[in-house]
């Protein structure tokens, strides 16, 4: 089974193009138009996008993708931020596969999967991965997924 956000990447990913674009508009505009209230609603405008850079920024959006296949659980992640383009992945044998722990933090807007694994010397915790970006209904399928395997693996 693959579970994937391309849809929710795609259009984080044109909401980080068309942000600046629309502030810088917006910026030019108030010059031309208002020059009595330009400077108020420059720093105003100017405050708003620097909010919205470090919130996405604390928040940490990646483009998912995990899957089931080839007897390993592989959980891809690339970040969405336009700053940077970091792509990183985790892949753990099923059989190795022990839990997976969800957080939340940031008043509920940053959620993060850590995966654990068996290792000869114990149990191997992952770092923390943002799963942020993922809806409703990708969150329940990465859970779904990962708790088959749970299952699968107390068994043996």
């Amino acid at each position: 089974m693959k579970i994937e956000n391309k849809k929710t990447a795609s259009l984080i990913r044109l909401i980080y193009l068309f942000v600046p674009i629309f502030f810088t508009a917006l910026i030019a505009l108030t010059f031309l138009f208002k020059p009595t209230l330009n400077y108020i609603l420059f720093t105003v405008l100017l405050v708003i996008l620097i909010l919205f850079i470090l919130i996405s920024n604390k928040i940490k959006l990646y483009y998912i993708m995990l899957s089931d296949e080839a007897k390993k659980i592989t959980l891809n992640y690339l970040t969405l931020s336009p700053v940077e383009n970091k792509k990183r992945s985790i892949s753990i044998p099923q059989k190795d596969f022990i839990k997976y722990k969800l957080n939340t933090s940031f008043y509920g807007f940053k959620k993060t999967i850590i995966l654990y694994r068996k290792t000869p010397k114990g149990t191997a915790k992952y770092p923390p991965v943002s799963i942020s970006s993922l809806n409703k209904k990708e969150l329940l399928a990465v859970e779904r997924l990962l708790k088959k395997q749970m299952i699968l693996n107390s068994k043996h």
